[in-house]
């Protein structure tokens, strides 16, 4: 027997359930996006559809039964032997796909707990979706009703309280390692919602110098002039490098930007003066490689995870908290569903008994006795009916035993509001 909503599904892997060399080969390029869309809605055969990737996560919302179909074309995509990728996948379907996703949206499955950024990236998914045309009825009950909880966990609990992010936590490395910035000099890599976050919490600090490299050099320019800083572009960036003794990178570059040579040049020029670097990309915008060198100290996304939730158990009472607002928002989603899944029922229902109707009344006209005794004509047509209408749960129930017919009975007695009488 099918479940309630079986038809909704979630595929998708995160920080929790995989490193970050398997993230990255899953993460899908914001630009193309819309054409993977189409192509796996297509490959599929799926009739809702919306795609999410980010840092730490890259999860497929959809409807359809082509579930098995979805894991082969991610298993294709990411181009990872299917033992290495499977294991760190994860699978929910029905009423589990409204928790995960309202859990995800209210920053409950964040690596920095309570972090607002993750909505704004879910509403983008939605939107290119819903522009698409592969967005309908499902999808859009799953993503309002997550937003709504996410509201309610915002402005009711203190889950975003205390929190440290992945800027700040960056930070405070940078501090541990340049006891005063003052003399030094930062660069960032990208002009995106990340650069934007740490620009605002490194810049706090005084640093004697704030560069920005982007390939699109308007953008950098924008943010030069918001932060009081320099643009350049990334070429002129990477000849530089050795000027700097912070770099902040995230770009949305499908391969590193920076290898170990152009690390090991600008070692030798800065005599080996430490380099401290934080790559927040996935895919990554640093050879990995790079982390060997003795002067250069090089943090990924998830080396910063422990630091953001070292306060976890100040939160515990908020995220109960917004647990509760999520299962009684799962409820509301369930009531939906079970409404829902009952309409073709209810359609069926009403057709029957409009059919049922329809042919006694064809048969009653046709009766040349009509003018003369039309009470005998509607007393039979009227016993017809009854007689036919209760034909089909009687037989049913009369062949039904033990456990069957007991439920048979109660269900009879609730929906027509029967008076049981001893």
């Amino acid at each position: 027997m099918e479940t309630l909503g079986s038809g909704i599904f979630c595929l998708g892997l995160n920080h929790r359930t995989a490193p970050l060399a398997v993230r990255e080969r899953v993460s899908f390029d914001p630009r193309d996006l819309t054409r993977l869309m189409a192509e796996l809605s297509s490959a599929a055969g799926l009739d809702e559809l919306t795609m999410l990737s980010t840092c730490n996560r890259t999860e497929i919302y959809f409807c359809g039964q082509g579930h098995h179909e979805v894991a082969e074309w991610l298993l294709s995509f990411s181009e990872l032997d299917k033992s290495v990728l499977t294991p760190h996948l994860y699978f929910c379907q029905g009423i589990e796909v409204i928790r995960h996703s309202a859990r995800v949206a209210s920053g409950l499955d964040s690596m920095v707990l309570g972090e607002t950024q993750i909505v704004g990236q879910i509403k983008d998914a939605y939107r290119r979706a819903r522009d698409l045309g592969v967005v309908g009825s499902y999808l859009s009950k799953v993503f309002d009703i997550s937003f709504s909880i996410c509201k309610e966990v915002r402005s009711k609990t203190e889950i975003g309280a205390h929190s440290i992010s992945l800027a700040s936590a960056a930070l405070k490395i940078v501090q541990s390692i340049y006891p005063a910035t003052a003399d030094k000099q930062i660069l960032f890599f990208g002009a995106g919602d990340m650069i934007r976050l740490c620009a605002n919490h490194f810049l706090q600090t005084k640093f004697s110098r704030a560069c920005f490299a982007n390939r699109t050099i308007s953008r950098a320019t924008d943010l030069a002039e918001r932060y009081g800083g320099s643009a350049v572009g990334l070429e002129v960036a990477l000849d530089q490098l050795c000027e700097f003794d912070v770099l902040v990178s995230c770009t949305a570059s499908p391969v590193p930007l920076v290898g170990k040579g152009a690390f090991e040049r600008a070692l030798k020029i800065r005599k080996h003066k430490p380099l401290v670097v934080f790559d927040l990309a996935v895919p990554r915008d640093i050879e990995p490689s790079v982390g060997s060198l003795d002067d250069v100290f090089l943090f990924s996304i998830d080396d910063l995870s422990d630091i953001t939730n070292q306060n976890l158990q100040n939160r515990e009472a908020a995220i109960s908290a917004a647990e509760k607002i999520i299962e009684d928002g799962v409820s509301a989603f369930s009531n939906w569903l079970s409404v829902r899944e009952a309409v073709p029922v209810l359609k069926n229902f009403r057709e029957f008994g409009d059919e049922l109707v329809n042919t006694e009344m064809v048969k009653s006209l046709a009766v040349k006795e009509l003018s003369d005794d039309p009470e005998r004509v509607i007393k039979a047509m009227s016993h017809s009916i009854k007689n036919k209408f209760l034909d089909r749960p009687s037989r049913v129930l009369n062949r039904s035993t033990g456990d069957e017919r007991r439920r048979l009975m109660e269900a009879l007695v609730k929906l027509f509001e029967l008076e049981v009488k001893e």
